[in-house]
């Protein structure tokens, strides 16, 4: 984002801390430079996290100069809150539509910053109200990132941040940025371009298992059909390149419980299992596809003989 771009800012006596916030008589006339000045003492990796890389899988960087619509602000106190006008010029405000969405979050700055929300904030957009989503979504689940695009205005916008319980050695900004959400069918939709699990992969799957399992001795395998997350019949059977068993999960119910949890664990193994890593099952969609949804089980031996089992 341009610093021209930010920043209409109220001259008045200012009761707010951020790097808006140092407001006196000698520095009004020229409020950017103060932008500029403050901005400097903010170390790169608070400032480019956002923009270099996402923490959550649903979301996609725009990488852009319209991407960011307005941060870093320094939270301040309960004492100081942070209140100041800002505005979203017409190029950005009308990318805010459809699966491009603006969201708040807040970035603590470590050795290695993070995404991290203090539970005291109170935050205030053109006067609606929002509270820090929950502690106990992590930030790769998507109900960490607050969607505060229904809020927002072209031109003239005002926000307040309220800190209840601040502290000195912690350091906290707030952002608000654009990104592309991608949905369940959008994700679904990709993985179709990924190389299946063939047959090869398949036998070396069935092989690790019939050698660590005392109960396949007659070289079968009984595989369930239906989802161990979404307790249905499979549509898309998927698993992850760090799985080594030959049972799925459906890929909707799998990407509907990480847009809420985001773990990122495959339900079968809890080996990482991210959206990259995941990669459909070819033998087994073959079988979903033949057999009617009456048959919720199969036998399979390891040259890809199919047995339906009552």
């Amino acid at each position: 984002m341009n610093d021209e771009e930010i920043i209409e800012i109220e001259t008045k006596k200012p009761d707010y801390t951020g790097f808006f916030s140092i407001l006196n008589s000698n520095i009004t006339k020229n409020p950017s430079n103060l932008i500029i000045e403050e901005k400097k003492q903010i170390r790169a990796e608070v400032t480019e996290i956002l923009l270099s890389k996402t923490f959550c899988d649903f979301l996609e960087p725009l990488y852009d100069e319209f991407s960011s619509i307005i941060g870093p602000i320094l939270i301040g106190t309960h004492e100081k809150p942070n209140q100041l006008q800002f505005i979203i010029e017409k190029n950005a405000f009308g990318r805010i539509n459809g699966d491009i969405r603006a969201f708040a979050v807040c970035v603590r700055d470590l050795p290695i910053p993070i995404p991290h929300w203090p539970q005291s904030l109170s935050i205030f957009i053109n006067g609606v109200p929002f509270s820090p989503p929950s502690p106990q979504y992590s930030s790769s689940s998507l109900p960490f990132w607050l969607d505060v695009s229904k809020s927002l205005k072209e031109n003239s916008n005002e926000i307040r941040i309220i800190n209840g319980s601040y502290r000195n050695d912690i350091t906290d900004y707030f952002f608000i940025v654009l990104f592309r959400v991608k949905s369940v069918e959008s994700i679904i939709s990709s993985l179709y371009s990924v190389p299946f699990w063939g047959m090869e992969d398949w036998k070396d799957l069935f092989y690790k298992t019939l050698t660590s399992d005392a109960d396949c001795a007659e070289s079968w395998l009984s595989i369930s059909l239906i989802c161990p997350l979404g307790n249905w019949r499979m549509k898309l059977p998927v698993r992850g390149i760090n799985c080594e068993h030959v049972s799925c999960f459906d890929a909707s119910a799998y990407l509907m419980f990480q847009r809420s949890i985001g773990d990122w664990k495959c339900p079968i193994c809890q080996n990482s299992c991210r959206i990259n890593e995941l990669k459909i099952d070819q033998l087994l969609l073959a079988v979903i596809n033949k057999f009617s949804e009456e048959i919720e089980k199969i036998q399979f031996s390891q040259q890809g003989t199919v047995r339906l089992c009552k």
